[in-house]
């Protein structure tokens, strides 16, 4: 697209930058239309095609300003914006917010409250299939979690799993939990359904274990969720011939220990969806694949950009001290 400013709109005064802002309005998704006219994941990005891209003149002599060493070109395009019904926002816990998402005070033994994080949906219902953290015990003190849950409110939405080593070593030794949810509304599997989160409204997760040996000022535990580094809606949500199919080819791989801090692999840390086909939506695609390797349904993402989470693996850590 090219458009063309009049004389005297744009002034560009020496030493004075000047910032030009571009709006669109992003068409509509409609459930159960494609293209009606947006396209769900639909990739969207904006440059202006380097020096060739922006043409500037004089405002005396009416003349192009072009040419080495006067017209430098550094950078114009945008990053890409991806179209979606709605989005998932994540608050992460911090000294601040610990008492509003109830995490306790400090760790004690028994079945504390060590982390937590909330989940808004913001323009419209969000599906959530898929988490990741990890969690630290501290070293040389005998410092043990078992049986770690996941609840929202009174739900149990991921059941006790995962025993982490005492005194693993080196210290911070970052043991892996990812898990997906049994929905309380829902009866699939009781292991691999999504968390439908109503429009405007937010799910606080609240993590806790069994914990023992804890004794001294050294004892803690540090726990933060994991992000993704790299978009997958190429490859996973818009790869199909025929987006009325509600099974595509791909899927999210389940993130293992090695693929902890691995930016091109297992990119399925943080698994969501906007919901934006709501209708004759089968069991297998509300719950995910049979082999429980998550989604591959074309409305599916990852936690690239998602805000809280942002383009990281590591987000902030909490830590919980005796």
């Amino acid at each position: 697209a090219t458009f063309n400013f009049s004389a005297g709109d744009v002034t560009v005064s020496t030493g004075m930058p000047t910032q030009v802002t571009i709006k669109a309005k992003m068409a509509t998704i409609k459930a159960n239309t494609d293209n009606a006219p947006g396209s769900p994941s639909a990739d969207v990005i904006l440059g202006f095609g380097g020096t060739d891209g922006i043409k500037f003149t004089g405002a005396a002599s009416g003349l192009e300003i072009t040419g080495a060493g006067i017209e430098v070109y550094s950078d114009s395009s945008s990053s890409y914006q991806v179209l979606v019904k709605s989005k998932p926002v994540v608050t992460l816990p911090t000294t601040s917010n610990r008492a509003e998402l109830g995490i306790d005070a400090s760790l004690t033994n028994g079945q504390p409250i060590f982390y937590a994080y909330k989940v808004t949906a913001e323009g419209g219902d969000v599906l959530l299939y898929r988490n990741s953290l990890i969690i630290t015990t501290s070293v040389g003190t005998g410092l043990k979690v078992s049986n770690v849950v996941v609840k929202v409110g009174d739900d149990t939405v991921k059941a006790a799993g995962a025993v982490l080593p005492v005194d693993r070593a080196p210290l911070d030794q970052e043991n892996l939990y990812t898990y997906t949810f049994d929905a309380p509304n829902v009866d699939i599997d009781n292991a691999t359904e999504a968390l439908q989160i109503p429009a405007g409204t937010s799910m606080i997760f609240k993590v806790s274990g069994d914990v023992s040996g804890a004794s001294t000022v050294a004892d803690y535990i540090k726990t933060f969720l994991m992000g993704d580094t790299a978009s997958t809606s190429n490859n996973l949500s818009w790869n199909c011939a025929d987006v009325s199919e509600s099974m595509c080819d791909g899927g999210f791989a389940v993130p293992t220990v090695a693929d902890m801090g691995n930016t091109t692999v297992a990119q399925g840390k943080f698994v969501w969806s906007d919901y934006w086909r709501t209708s004759a939506l089968p069991a297998a695609t509300y719950a995910g694949t049979s082999n429980s390797a998550a989604t591959s349904a074309a409305m599916w993402y990852n936690g690239y950009l998602v805000d809280g989470l942002e383009k990281v693996v590591s987000t902030s850590a909490y830590v919980i001290s005796y």
